[in-house]
């Protein structure tokens, strides 16, 4: 079973309340690693900025209201392995209380093309979004809505970086974003997390060999379906029952997104947990 190089937090937002704001405006003002400015474009915060270096990519983003004393401080804790960066997040987050998390970004990455997979999201009525580069080939699809408590995005990562003029090492390089997107679906999550699993009913196959099926209209229907899964919606019923069970009975060329998140779960919910600590 193919198998992430990778399992990482990709981003974090965290929101609270500003302990002191006197205190807090003398930080930002003075601090040299914060650069911050009014903020006419959003009428919940009236000033943004960030933490560390704003040109480069291990800054933080925050927003807040000096009249409501709320803050929302957004990064990607992946950066907090650099001392310096860590140090000045920390200091940052020192003015915060009453802190909660309203989004979880968490990456897992492969050195495969996963397009080459049948994605089949077997979640009903969730919005799908294609997105297709040069040739129309496609470079990234979104399972749920910018809104959802929870969406699921494929995307061809190296492309991304090296559109962004960097250097790759990898041949090949797509990434699958898990996208916690409320606090209170986090909290959902973080509560149930012995049973939570994101990637239930999305299942990425290969190939449908002619042996999964024992009716040829079963084998060209599961086919179909895989190609495109909004067929469902024509069908009875019990035939998107039937068909939905015989999908995830299929199992050669596949990758396991589930039992890659079972294997993972406990190294992401530590990640998480040293986050809210």
């Amino acid at each position: 079973m193919l198998q992430p190089f990778n399992v990482s937090l990709d981003r974090l937002t965290v929101l609270g309340s500003i302990k002191d704001i006197e205190v807090f405006k003398r930080y930002i003002e003075t601090d040299v690693d914060v650069a911050f400015q009014k903020d006419f474009s959003n009428s919940g915060y009236d000033y943004k900025g960030t933490v560390i270096n704003p040109m480069i990519e291990s800054s933080a983003y925050f927003q807040f209201s000096s009249r409501k004393r709320i803050v929302r401080f957004e990064f990607n804790p992946r950066y907090m392995t650099n001392q310096a960066v860590k140090v000045a997040y920390n200091r940052f987050m020192e003015h915060i209380e009453d802190k909660y998390l309203s989004r979880i970004d968490i990456a897992f990455d492969f050195e495969s093309n996963l397009f080459d997979y049948n994605i089949f999201d077997n979640v009903p009525n969730r919005k799908q979004t294609r997105i297709s580069g040069q040739g129309n080939i496609l470079e990234t699809l979104y399972l749920g809505s910018r809104k959802s408590p929870l969406s699921i995005c494929i995307y061809d990562k190296k492309k991304e970086q090296e559109d962004k003029g960097k250097s790759v090492p990898y041949s090949t390089w797509n990434r699958i974003e898990v996208r916690m997107q409320t606090s209170s679906a986090i909290q959902k999550a973080l509560d149930n997390w012995d049973n939570y699993n994101p990637f239930h009913n999305l299942h990425l196959l290969q190939e449908v060999p002619r042996a999964a099926c024992s009716k040829f209209q079963e084998w060209v229907m599961v086919n179909a379906l895989i190609n495109d899964s909004t067929l469902l919606s024509e069908l009875s019923e019990g035939s998107r029952r039937k068909y939905r069970q015989l999908i995830a009975s299929i199992q050669p060329e596949s990758i396991d997104l589930t039992e890659i998140w079972g294997q993972k779960k406990p190294y992401i919910f530590d990640q998480i947990q040293s986050f809210l600590d």
